[in-house]
């Protein structure tokens, strides 16, 4: 039932029935100046319901400052607005060094550029920081502003290098941008979450593995075709490097060409935030 509807019915009991006046004189009121009010505060929850900002990692590899134990994960976040009405002057941030986000196991975000604009469709747009530093204290800001018309969406990347083994990182390491538009309540992204694909580095390998070759007389050696027992989520998130060599120990390029098929070739698979190998022919 909406306001107006109780109101009608209110008036029709108000001559059945003996209200008080100071019920009926606050019935009166709130038509004025309360429901007003309220309306707005709904309005805007529900204008701010319909941005959505979705995060999540797009790949781990080794870590590009060669530091032993250290990964760069690339995230991705995407803002989306379907409030109805062009939403205009928003700033997303993401403060990866809080305590509640990544803690200790930050280390640094990387490029001179540190920013990305992936795309944009139906004329969203936004002047990125080149100054994000993801720090709390620092420069958190990744974009202000950020003008988008309705149904318009945008998505921005930026890499972090981690060392998710330091001091006072929990097991899965998982963080959340925010998306704030002017003094409006904020929105949180999806938490995006790094497994915890460092702490049991038991690996095994197979022994020999049998792998055929594609149409055009290729091989790629992937490490869940040679670990045994693997986790499928950190292999596909890149925590397993491979390396194929041959029988003297040269280099052998992935993928694998037809003039290496029928040899016994070694595969090594590399975890690349603890360190540990195993290897296996195939």
């Amino acid at each position: 039932m909406n306001y107006n509807t109780f109101y009608l019915k209110f008036k029709t009991m108000k001559k059945l029935y003996a209200i008080p006046s100071s019920i009926s004189r606050f019935v009166e009121l709130s038509k004025l100046f309360v429901l007003p009010v309220l309306l707005t505060i709904f309005a805007m929850g529900s204008i701010k319901a319909q941005i959505t900002v979705e995060k999540k990692i797009v790949t781990v590899s080794p870590a590009s400052s060669g530091v032993s134990g250290h990964i760069d994960v690339k995230y991705e976040i995407t803002l989306t607005n379907n409030t109805g009405v062009a939403v205009n002057g928003g700033q997303l941030g993401d403060q990866l060094d809080d305590a509640l986000n990544l803690n200790s196991a930050f280390v640094q975000v990387l490029g001179v550029l540190p920013v990305t604009l992936e795309g944009a469709t139906g004329l969203a747009s936004a002047t990125l920081n080149n100054n994000f530093d993801g720090l709390t204290a620092g420069d958190p800001a990744i974009a202000n502003p950020i003008d988008m018309p309705n149904g318009s969406s945008i998505t921005f990347s930026f890499v972090a290098e981690l060392n998710p083994t330091a001091a006072a990182t929990p097991g899965d390491l998982s963080n959340t941008a925010v998306y704030l538009d002017g003094a409006a309540v904020p929105v949180n992204s999806n938490p995006a979450v790094l497994p915890d694909c460092w702490t049991n580095c038991v690996m095994a390998c197979n022994t020999l593995v049998n792998i055929s070759a594609n149409s055009n007389c290729e091989v790629e050696v992937l490490s869940q075709a040679v670990l045994e027992g693997e986790d499928q989520t950190c292999a596909a998130m890149g925590f397993y490097s491979v390396k194929i060599t041959d029988a003297n120990g040269n280099p052998v390029p992935s993928p694998i060409g037809k003039a290496y098929i029928g040899q016994k070739l070694t595969a090594t698979v590399t975890n690349i935030a603890c360190g540990n190998s195993c290897w296996g022919q195939v």
